[in-house]
Order: C-alpha cells, then sequence, then structure tokens
C-alpha cells in the first residue's frame, strides 16, 4: 500500500460542475474501517449525502443478510447490490428486481475441485451462506462477516441455487481453480480473483456478464441517472467496472494499486477514514 496524500483542493476541482444522483459504496475495506466498523463520522458523511437528495447504494461482495446490520445504522432506503452483482435486493420490501444464478453445473464442480484440494468453499444464496465442510477460513470469514455459516447435511444440497460460490485459499491453488472451470465451462461463468489478508486469496464465481459495476449502472437507469451521474468508492479489483465507469471514482487509501491506476482520485485508507474524508469536501455542512 503506498502512502496517500490526501488533497481536498484537487478533489473540488474533479467535482466541481458535477451534478450526481447516486453514491455507491463498497463495504469491507472501504465503507467500514479495519475492524468492520462504521464509525460515527462516516455515519455522518453517508447520512448527509442522502439528505443531499443524492441516493445512496451499497454494492458489495457480502450476501444481503450480511449487509442489513450496515443499513440500519446508515438508516438508508435498504436498496443493495450484492455479491458482486449478482443480486440486487430492496431490503425495505423484500423485492429482488434482478437474481442471475450460478450455472449448477459450474458450482457443483468448483465445490468438488475445492475440497478435493482442501480449500474452503461456500454456497452463497440470497441471504444465508452454505459451507461444504469446517475449515479455519470458512470460521474466519463468518467471524468477519458477523454471520453464522450453514452446514448442509453429507450428501445434500443447499435449498436454493447459488447467487455467488465462494472458494478461499491461496492464490495458486485458486488460480488454478479459475483455469480449470474457464477451460471446462468456456463462458459459462464469470470469476474475480481478489486478495483477502495476508498471503490469503477470494475466487468468487458467477453468472457471465454480472459485476458491481454492470448492477450499479442498472439500477441508476431505473432511477433516471446515468453513470456520468455516479460517484463510487471502492478499494479492491472487483470495484474495477464500477470505478472505472462512472462519473467520479475514488479509490482508498488501502486499494489495490490497480484500482488506484483506474481511479480519478486516491483518498485516505479506511483506517483513517478516508470516505468521510472525501464525502466531507464534496458534501460540505452548510
Amino acid at each position: 500500500m503506498r502512502t496517500v496524500a490526501f488533497c481536498p483542493d484537487r478533489l473540488r476541482a474533479l467535482a466541481a460542475g458535477r451534478h450526481f444522483g447516486l453514491a455507491a459504496f463498497d463495504l469491507d475495506g472501504t465503507l467500514l474501517d479495519t475492524h468492520h466498523r462504521l464509525t460515527p463520522a462516516t455515519v455522518r458523511a453517508v447520512r448527509r449525502v442522502e439528505a443531499s437528495g443524492v441516493r445512496v447504494l451499497l454494492a458489495t461482495a457480502r450476501t444481503v443478510g450480511a449487509i442489513r446490520p450496515y443499513l440500519e445504522l446508515l438508516a438508508t432506503p435498504g436498496l443493495v447490490v450484492a455479491h458482486n452483482g449478482a443480486l440486487v435486493c430492496d431490503t425495505a420490501t423484500g423485492a429482488i428486481p434482478f437474481r442471475c444464478a450460478v450455472d449448477r453445473q459450474v458450482a457443483l464442480a468448483a465445490v468438488q475441485t475445492a475440497l478435493a484440494g482442501g480449500l474452503a468453499v461456500h454456497f452463497n444464496g440470497d441471504e444465508r451462506v452454505y459451507a461444504f465442510a469446517p475449515h479455519p477460513l470458512s470460521r474466519s470469514y463468518g467471524q468477519e462477516l458477523g454471520i453464522t455459516l450453514d452446514y448442509p447435511e453429507a450428501g445434500c444440497a443447499p435449498p436454493e441455487d447459488p447467487v455467488s460460490v465462494l472458494v478461499i485459499g491461496e492464490f495458486a491453488p485458486l488460480d488454478a481453480l479459475r483455469t480449470q472451470l474457464a477451460c471446462a465451462f468456456a463462458e459459462r461463468f464469470a470469476a474475480v480473483l481478489a486478495p483477502w489478508k495476508e498471503r490469503i486469496w477470494r475466487l468468487q464465481l458467477r453468472a457471465p456478464a454480472t459485476s458491481k459495476g454492470a448492477a450499479v449502472f442498472a439500477v441508476a437507469r431505473t432511477l433516471g441517472i446515468i453513470p456520468t451521474e455516479v460517484l463510487a468508492f471502492g478499494d479492491n479489483l472487483n470495484d474495477s467496472e464500477l470505478i472505472a465507469g462512472c462519473g467520479l471514482g475514488i479509490a482508498m487509501g488501502n486499494a489495490v494499486l490497480e484500482l488506484q491506476e483506474l481511479a480519478d482520485f486516491v483518498t485516505l485508507d479506511n483506517a483513517r477514514e478516508g470516505v468521510a474524508r472525501a464525502l466531507e469536501v464534496l458534501f460540505p455542512k452548510h
């Protein structure tokens, strides 16, 4: 992670003359601090965005169930992009305007190969996460998100088709799994391989042509908002399409270098409330 010099004047210049109709925020590594908490300053800043008439949208790799506690703190209307864009849900009404499950053959092949390789693997439903075998990385994942994993009985499939499949482990076996699945199933899935912590990476499999960016811009269109009127914050490779395609894309100071290079602006890291600091410039108190 490189050192970031926060420059409010440059951010003001980038935003000058722009109209924002929607602000999209990633959660982990972005809105949340290093302890996966929303700080009071971040809550106040996001609420000020909403009060200004800009629609707030959370866009994350998490399941809907793992997003809900933060919606309550932010007091947003409840529309979310989950599973890296494979699911859009209105948590206030329960409506799901978009859901695209992973091809079941792809999902089962990924699970079989991952288990044989000693990797942690999950079927992610709309709200619930199903793990196929106990694994230290699965426990760590559940603790980080504050969720309880479900374990189907041996030989039984989860009761719902997965919106995404998550495999956790070191980079090399995950990259090999991605390559193996691509050879077997060609264009029947989309994948994002992104760092998690230390030497551990996460491989998420989704339906083809799904991404955070595609889902956020689709939601924006339903609200009469064009991509250039979208403000977005992110920190990882799964935010790339969103940050590159929006009107003003802001990467966190803790973001991967590839995303920082795509972004229009780099704010402070999430340990120093980088989202709040940027929003204080873009939406000042009056």
